[in-house]
């Protein structure tokens, strides 16, 4: 990272953050069309809509850190950048997407008695996110490979 590529980055970030914000959007239409009843439901729909809102937080807080970012390339400090990007992408990966591809299913499957539905989505979330950890460098991929070393795409390096 440095004053040549500042702009690659600011530029990627502002990427990151608008894909991540829009993840919360959708999470948060999920949360929002179940918390009415919250107090009538089990704990078998309390708990996957628990990880559906804590996902929820986790896009949040990971868009505001990476959007913090930008300020901190402009100010060309770019090893607190460093960190920022790394917390930010963290939270995104393991409290945001992990949480929301988990939390889906079973709150489907909880909801509907359509057979049909429920196997879909399942097998949806299954083999997308197979497919995520297999096709593409994850951080939980790339920190046990590298041994906690993250090395980020486009050129970013921890």
């Amino acid at each position: 990272m440095n004053e040549e590529n500042k702009g690659q980055y600011i530029s990627q970030i502002g990427v990151d953050v608008s894909l991540i914000s829009f993840m919360a959007v959708i999470s948060v239409f999920f949360s929002s069309t179940l918390i009415p009843k919250f107090d009538s439901y089990n704990l078998f729909i309390k708990v996957p809509l628990s990880f559906l809102i804590i996902s929820t937080f986790g896009f949040i807080f990971s868009a505001l850190i990476l959007s913090n970012t930008i300020q901190e390339l402009i100010h060309n400090n770019f090893e607190k950048a460093k960190k920022h990007i790394l917390y930010g992408y963290i939270i995104s990966e393991y409290i945001g997407i992990y949480l929301f591809i988990l939390s889906i299913p079973l709150l489907v499957n909880i909801i509907t008695t359509d057979f049909y539905l429920r196997i879909v989505t399942l097998l949806s979330a299954l083999l997308g996110i197979t497919f995520y950890q297999f096709m593409t460098k994850t951080l939980i991929e790339i920190s046990v490979i590298f041994g906690n070393r993250i090395i980020f795409g486009h050129g970013w390096d921890g």
